[in-house]
């Protein structure tokens, strides 16, 4: 079965998060407002997802890169968004950014108009994005767990910050013990 991001199935994600709440126990009611964004990110976010799907699952799966990819890999706060920044102004180099993470299942038919709209309401709130000090913009880069996360992967620790009380069972899976099938690739 697809993963739920990638379904054509109506409301597949949100199905799909709220199967993950019930298989973690719940939501502890500190953590309820990172729930009640997911559902309505999925929810109001849902026309986009199936116009992605139906209009450009064809040309995702026939797109040949024309270069074996750079992975930037380290350990946190060890300088990997610096060096995503400085590869990022390479014109013959492409870099994931913090939208492309958030919508990476809408960001073909959303970027160029929604983009705009929330980096204007970021600035006009000052919003800052504390895990890189420094003001949100959604062009900055991005680490891959957060976009594992929004495609509802299970192979995301950033699900530790959902479901607190089992933080240490997605770091195992995730990063310290994760099972041969996904360490392999």
């Amino acid at each position: 079965m697809a993963r739920p991001s990638t379904s054509r199935i109506p409301f597949s994600p949100l199905c799909a998060l709220l199967r993950m709440v019930v298989r973690n126990g719940g939501v502890q009611l500190s953590q309820l407002h990172h729930l009640l964004t997911l559902m309505v990110r999925y929810t109001a976010v849902e026309p986009l997802r199936l116009v992605e799907r139906f209009a450009f699952d064809r040309k995702i799966a026939a797109h040949q890169l024309p270069k074996d990819p750079i992975f930037v890999i380290g350990h946190w706060r060890s300088g990997t968004s610096h060096l995503q920044t400085v590869l990022s102004k390479d014109p013959s180099l492409a870099t994931s950014t913090l939208y492309r993470s958030i919508f990476a299942d809408i960001f073909y038919v959303s970027e160029s108009w929604l983009k705009p709209i929330f980096n204007r309401i970021a600035q006009l709130l000052r919003l800052p994005f504390s895990l890189q000090r420094q003001p949100l913009h959604l062009d900055i880069p991005a680490e891959g767990d957060v976009a594992l996360c929004s495609l509802l992967s299970p192979y995301s620790y950033t699900w530790g910050h959902i479901f607190p009380t089992r933080v240490g069972v997605w770091m195992d899976r995730c990063v310290f013990k994760p099972p041969p099938s996904v360490a392999a690739g």
